[in-house]
């Protein structure tokens, strides 16, 4: 039972239930709850949709269910451009880039280190807006100068598109590069033809790493592989589709399973949506990366979180930058409230977050290397194979002309043979 005031009265609870249809997720869910009273509306409250809860004006530590529908507030929703800003860290970010890069420099790492990050699934599940205020939290810095009015929708993504940020501390250099990639629900005829796209780009990766590389192979200059695919999917399991996607992906890259939409569940729905798609991952044979033993006594809040076990990562889909009375927050407005990005009984992003360039880079950098290595092996192989394959046809071929050869000189002096003895 979550704590504090609940602000529906009896006016409000009626405006709700006459919203529009386009804006009616909460009335839907009071009408099949038969909700009525404030009475019947708590004892409910916790499988609401994740949706309907907000930050208070007055208390903004406090969780509430609802914003008054008669408030005032101005509400202003707007987008990131990342061509105006600084290299200084968001505030808004509750882990700093700076205190990963002093857990990644107390590891070792020095000089240039690539982190490469791929969003795969399928369409309209929010890996283009993750992948923008991802990079405008972690590395920038947002002020009032880069707000811009609402842009609506990122457009479907077309094609591949790298996103890229740069980060120096000391004599360390973080390249992240977050790869976009088109969904396969899109402009793709089916399954087969998006993921053989995929496969075809994370083995270009490899070879182009191995090439640029190959003088020096301990130093590397520039890392163009994949080395974490972040797969994003809607609950409330895996559809036939993804389990065909992964198990492919997972021969090339380390996976993180992503759940899209939390902002329109229930809590309980997405610890057992998340439930479901690990006992159907170990059904499949699907392996993931490995998330628990790149932490070590931190392991245990990957369990403890309110939203149940991670991975998978609860996120919120549509993520856009909204302005109430002075303070932003990042995450998405319903007419009943705002769902925040930065609200660990909302959304996982927060953990996320905090682990995924200080804790998962190594070790997703390490594995890459055993993935690569046998991708690279069995390419090199295959190449080897069909240039053989080759060779042997254009020899038979020419076996084939040569042996026609005598056997039409044969005929011809056997021909004129029997014409001379005539």
């Amino acid at each position: 039972m979550m704590s504090g005031k609940r602000n529906l009265t009896r006016e409000n609870l009626e405006q709700v239930l006459n919203l529009p249809e386009e804006e009616s997720i909460m009335a839907k869910f009071l009408r099949d709850n038969q909700i009525h009273n404030i009475a019947e509306l708590q004892e409910i409250q916790e499988n609401m949709p994740l949706a309907m809860m907000y930050y208070n004006q007055e208390e903004q530590s406090e969780p509430y269910l609802f914003r008054k529908i008669s408030s005032t507030s101005t509400v202003k929703s707007v987008y990131f451009d990342s061509s105006n800003t600084n290299s200084s860290p968001s505030s808004l970010s509750s882990d700093t880039l700076d205190h990963d890069m002093n857990i990644l420099l107390s590891l070792g790492l020095e000089g240039r280190v690539h982190f490469n990050i791929m969003l795969a699934g399928d369409s309209g599940l929010g890996k283009s807006t993750f992948i923008q205020t991802y990079l405008a939290l972690k590395f920038f810095d947002i002020s009032s100068s880069i707000f811009h009015e609402d842009k609506g929708i990122y457009p479907a993504t077309k094609d591949i598109t790298h996103n890229q940020a740069v980060k120096t501390l000391d004599n360390l250099t973080l390249l992240v590069d977050m790869v976009d990639t088109p969904g396969y629900g899109g402009d793709f005829k089916d399954i087969k033809a998006w993921i053989n796209y995929i496969e075809r780009f994370l083995i270009t990766q490899i070879k182009l790493f191995y090439k640029r590389n190959s003088s020096n192979p301990e130093t590397i200059k520039d890392d163009t592989r994949i080395h974490l695919c972040m797969y994003f999917v809607e609950g409330p399991k895996l559809k036939e589709n993804d389990i065909y996607a992964l198990k492919i992906l997972q021969k090339y890259v380390n996976v993180i399973p992503i759940l899209a939409k939390a902002d329109i569940c229930t809590i309980e729905e997405i610890k057992r949506f998340k439930k479901n798609i690990i006992k159907q991952a170990q059904y499949e044979d699907i392996v993931f990366f490995d998330c628990v033993s790149c932490l070590g006594s931190l392991k245990d809040e990957l369990f403890s979180g309110p939203l149940g076990l991670s991975p998978p990562f609860a996120i919120i889909s549509g993520i856009t930058l909204v302005e109430l009375n002075e303070r932003c927050i990042y995450g998405r407005q319903y007419p009943w409230g705002i769902a925040d990005m930065n609200n660990p009984r909302h959304c996982d992003y927060l953990l996320f977050n905090r682990f995924l360039i200080g804790y998962f880079l190594q070790s997703a950098i390490k594995s890459t290397k055993i993935l690569s290595d046998r991708v690279f092996l069995e390419q090199s192989q295959l190449k080897k194979q069909k240039k053989e394959s080759a060779k042997q046809q254009k020899l038979a071929s020419r076996i084939g002309k040569a042996a026609i050869f005598p056997l039409a000189a044969a005929a011809l002096i056997g021909y004129f043979s029997l014409k001379k003895r005539m």
